[in-house]
């Protein structure tokens, strides 16, 4: 895929905030002429034949989630960023569709286990697994329909932990996975969507704010489920 330039939200001498689109991988490992820090380099080359800028990807989303991805433009930028992880001072805020209707707000705090590319609730005293921790907020709900008997909602959720897969098995847990989870998500609900229906809409760090809208897939679901005129893709 070629990169599109309209992705970028931010760019300065030190961070470059993409809105990264479902189907990229941040970072190839087999696949890297097919990753998007590579189709960024290219980018940048063109842009500029003569540049020698370095691109440093700080974190990774999976590859059909949307949202903020963050790259440093060098390894002292990369160093502030790492640095402000070991502080505290990295607020992700993410934005998720789930099935059923969740409190008005709430603290999960798991202790989760990944084994075989997947992440699996464990009780505390499994030395493997690792305390795990979200707090949410329900912004919207949406109406109980013959497709959706326990209707879904649009909730908001702050990471305090950056566990593998933590808010898709958190949720499942709780019985409420995220429309299109192939995961985590019985399937009834991995199938009303074509992809995992979280992005990551905010990334706050020491002085730093970047956001990325919702995609269009995501503004289209919410506006079909508040007007009760949703049916599965």
């Amino acid at each position: 895929m070629k990169f599109d330039p309209s992705l970028i939200v931010f760019e300065d001498h030190e961070f470059l905030a993409i809105n990264k689109t479902p189907g990229w991988v941040v970072q190839g490992a087999q696949s890297e002429a097919e990753s998007l820090l590579s189709a960024i380099r290219k980018f940048f080359k063109e842009r500029n034949p003569d540049s020698h800028e370095l691109l440093f990807p700080l974190h990774r989303l999976d590859r059909n989630v949307s949202g903020i991805v963050v790259f440093a433009k060098t390894k002292n930028s990369a160093k502030k960023f790492s640095e402000a992880i070991q502080r505290g001072g990295l607020k992700k805020t993410y934005l998720a569709i789930t099935w059923g209707t969740c409190s008005k707000s709430g603290k999960f705090e798991d202790y989760l286990l990944k084994s075989h590319f997947k992440s699996f609730v464990r009780d505390s005293s499994n030395p493997e697994a690792k305390k795990s921790t979200l707090t949410y907020e329900c912004l919207e709900t949406y109406p109980k329909t013959q497709t959706l008997p326990l209707g879904a909602s649009l909730v908001k959720i702050s990471l305090q932990t950056g566990r593998y897969h933590q808010i898709r098995v958190q949720f499942s847990s709780r019985g409420f996975p995220l429309f299109g989870d192939k995961k985590y998500a019985p399937k009834k609900v991995k199938d009303l969507f074509q992809r995992p229906a979280l992005h990551a809409f905010e990334l706050e760090m020491e002085g730093f704010i970047f956001k990325a809208p919702l995609p269009e897939d995501l503004k289209n679901l919410t506006n079909a489920l508040k007007k009760g005129t949703f049916s599965p893709k």
